[in-house]
């Protein structure tokens, strides 16, 4: 009896310790609007952290996938040097709602359709307390302020807190269009904060890892950028073309018309780009970075990524039949194949590095244009590599005096047309 007693304590003791942690809130206590959004989250990691992260505001499209942006004006509405919250500046805020998928970096394209932008008061900067707020102007329609709060729960653990209360003549009319929207932006930055600071001991490996794989992403866009010269530069010193087969430049063309179209909708298409998300959820942002786009630039969407890969593989073939014909690859520049060699391999690094930050090798399946670039090119350059320094590395005489050949032709006919 006495031990049933005891347990019956214990439980009522757990009921109201767990009843008083749900209901604690660190957010001051403020009259209720005609709705208004929140979100409360669980965080393993320190006040510290969490209360810089909420304060670098540079920093937000790193992680924020609801505040894309908000940037520190002085009243005079000039843009401050010191881009951290002072009371009485201004905030000029862009935002996704409904928020962007998770997760989202400061590459991650905004949906220009759910785009939207706020000026607001910055009201109150207490980091005793862990509190943050802002409130929106012009408030003439619209009357809302928005409270931040950061609470250290013991064992490494802190309580995440948000909540905006709306009122006055447009309230009603925002809760009906965009309430729900705004539920979700606030219930995601809740998530993204999560993501950002439980990634500990791992953040500084993280952003090393992505500043690899932008390097990586540029360097590549260089190398098969700067294989497109070599070959025409060696044309016209040499005045002839003898040893380049036709098809490769020609192929070249479709397939980049191709490319830039399947990167451009992946990067900026809301369409494409949310039925991406859907048949790849545990990785919804793509692999796609602005560098494929330009690349391609420089040089219908999931059928023209693959009407490039087929116009690379065939592109490839007539050159490597031209030189094998010939036993020679006399007139044919060897270098954009070793830019090409050293672009594919760069190319799929930098897909590799995206696929793991993201924890999902799906995003390389996920971009199997760039995965098939990278591939197929390495394979026909070494075949290329092998053509040029090992089976062919000396020419038969018969290859000069094809040139010859060449040179007295065209002189013949251009003989005969001044005639």
């Amino acid at each position: 009896m006495l031990l049933f007693s005891s347990m019956r304590v214990i439980l009522i003791l757990a009921f109201l310790v767990i009843t008083a942690l749900s209901e604690y809130t660190n957010l001051p206590d403020v009259p209720p609007g005609i709705f208004n959004a929140s979100t409360r989250i669980e965080i393993h990691s320190t006040t510290t952290a969490a209360w810089n992260a909420l304060t670098n505001f540079p920093d937000y499209a790193d992680w924020n996938p609801f505040v894309r942006a908000a940037i520190v004006v002085s009243p005079q509405n000039l843009t401050l040097p010191e881009q951290y919250p002072v009371e009485s500046n201004h905030l000029f805020m862009r935002t996704q709602i409904p928020p962007l998928p998770l997760p989202v970096n400061s590459s991650t394209p905004d949906n220009p359709l759910n785009t939207e932008f706020a000026y607001e008061l910055i009201t109150h900067v207490q980091p005793d307390l862990g509190r943050l707020a802002w409130k929106y102007t012009p408030e003439a329609l619209l009357q809302s302020q928005r409270w931040q709060a950061i609470s250290d729960l013991g064992n490494g653990t802190l309580l995440y807190e948000s909540r905006e209360v709306f009122n006055g003549p447009l309230a009603s009319v925002l809760k009906a269009t965009l309430g729900e929207s705004l539920q979700k932006g606030f219930d995601a930055q809740g998530q993204g904060l999560k993501l950002l600071l439980e990634g500990g001991a791992n953040s500084e490996l993280v952003a090393f890892a992505k500043a690899i794989s932008r390097v990586l992403g540029w360097a590549y866009f260089l190398c098969w950028s700067g294989s497109f010269y070599p070959q025409p530069i060696s044309n016209y010193f040499r005045k002839s073309t003898t040893g380049l087969a036709i098809d490769f430049p020609t192929l070249n063309v479709l397939g980049f018309i191709c490319y830039t179209v399947n990167t451009a909708a992946f990067l900026y298409s809301p369409t494409i780009r949310e039925q991406y998300a859907d048949r790849h959820p545990d990785s919804p942002e793509t692999t796609v970075r602005f560098n494929d786009f330009l690349f391609a630039a420089h040089g219908a969407v999931y059928t023209l990524g693959y009407v490039k890969l087929l116009t690379v593989l065939v592109k490839y073939i007539p050159q490597a039949w031209v030189n094998y014909k010939r036993k020679s690859t006399i007139g044919w520049s060897i270098y954009p194949m070793l830019l090409d060699f050293a672009g594919g391999w760069l190319s799929l690094a930098q897909l590799v590095i995206d696929s793991s930050l993201q924890n999902d090798w799906s995003g390389v399946t996920g971009n199997p244009v760039k995965f098939g670039l990278g591939n197929i090119t390495i394979v026909f350059d070494i075949v290329f590599i092998l053509q040029h320094y090992v089976l062919y590395r000396h020419p038969k005489k018969q290859i000069e005096d094809e040139e010859e050949d060449w040179e007295s032709e065209r002189e013949e006919l251009i003989s005969e047309r001044h005639d």
